[in-house]
């Protein structure tokens, strides 16, 4: 409950500043369009999910690690300091239980809107906050262990170890962005936390599974990504501002010339 708290809280200051931010970077603001892929690695509470696993009679020796690596990629379009684009992610892992000679898949991966401020945004450096606003899943695939795969005759007469259950989540993700550009390519850094907001039944085929265990997959995550694109500093407003005190000294100058020449 802390953890929901705290990231609302964080949601409605970063939401709070955008208006604030357009109006301070109307004249100045950062402008253009970046994409971005790379790795992934987070931090996610799956211990609810470990103990009912390695409980009888399922006796799963391993669990699933809490350090999740995965890899994603997106994009973004800033206007005025603003930006608003998307990003996507996903990872597996699996574990193991001898005594039912059964392998568990675990995939696991989230998609984001977000939106962002960035209000230190430089030639070598841009960094503001974000929030994100989509949905995260996990996937629990079973399948015969390595060495117990049934032969032909068996799978007909007696099937195989093999389904397939989902758990899906609305999530919110405050994130810091920080993007080092070294001309059209450069370095993108995002650190943030992936908070799930519901305690979701497993689904089996549209089918919910009474006495689940509970999955609120929450956690930090950090990014390190290679993006490509290119942006602009000011628009038509500065530019006007630039060049509107060489026009005046240029009206000035034309008119000594025509005092003097009458």
């Amino acid at each position: 409950m802390t953890r929901k708290l705290a990231t609302l809280a964080l949601t409605l200051l970063v939401a709070a500043s955008f208006g604030a931010a357009a109006e301070k970077n109307k004249k100045t603001g950062e402008s253009g369009g970046w994409g971005f892929f790379g790795p992934y690695a987070g931090m996610f509470d799956f211990d609810s999910l470990n103990t009912h696993l390695q409980a009888a009679p399922f006796h799963f020796t391993d669990k699933f690690s809490k350090n999740q690596f995965m890899f994603g990629g997106g994009g973004m379009a800033v206007t005025e300091n603003i930006s608003i684009g998307g990003y996507g992610f996903g990872g597996q892992q699996s574990i193991h239980s001898d005594s039912l000679h059964t392998r568990l898949a675990a995939d696991y991966g989230g998609g984001m809107f977000e939106i962002g401020w960035l209000p230190l945004a430089t030639k070598y450096i841009k960094l503001g906050p974000a929030v994100g606003i989509g949905g995260a899943g996990f996937t629990l695939r079973a399948q015969n262990a390595k060495g117990y795969e049934p032969d032909f005759d068996s799978l007909l007469l007696r099937g195989a170890r093999s389904w397939e259950i989902t758990n899906s989540n609305f999530a919110l993700a405050p994130a810091l962005n920080i993007m080092i550009p070294v001309s059209w390519a450069g370095i993108y850094l995002k650190v943030g936390y992936l908070l799930t907001l519901f305690d979701r039944d497993w689904d089996a085929s549209s089918i919910q599974l009474s006495s689940s265990p509970s999955l609120r997959a929450s956690g930090a995550f950090a990014s390190v990504q290679v993006m490509l694109g290119g942006s602009t500093r000011g628009g038509t407003v500065n530019a006007k501002a630039e060049f509107k005190p060489d026009e005046e000294k240029k009206d000035k100058d034309q008119n000594k010339q025509d005092e003097n020449h009458d």
